[in-house]
């Protein structure tokens, strides 16, 4: 499969969603620097959905609000990794 990299260690804030299996089986999202997806308010930071054997690598996931998830996977998903990535809950709670 394919492999994107992120080469900065940049906040994201925004949402990740793999939810085509067409274009996104078998990719590998990786982050070299540690790079931070930041969760929004009321959202989720990834989720996969109905895809299969998608890699998320390297990251760090923070909340971005009170009521936000970090990470899902959802329907027919099977293979899915999250590695080596950290996990950031709000600092406000």
């Amino acid at each position: 499969g394919m492999t994107i990299r992120v080469l900065d260690a940049a906040e994201y804030r925004e949402s990740v969603i793999f939810a085509n299996s067409a274009t996104s089986q078998g990719l590998t999202l990786e982050a070299t620097n540690r790079a931070t997806i930041v969760a929004p308010n009321n959202a989720i930071g990834v989720l996969f959905r109905n895809t299969p054997s998608v890699t998320l690598r390297g990251f760090r996931l923070q909340a971005g609000g009170e009521k936000c998830m970090l990470a899902g996977v959802v329907g027919v998903s099977p293979g899915c990794v999250i590695e080596d990535c950290e996990f950031f809950g709000n600092s406000r709670i």
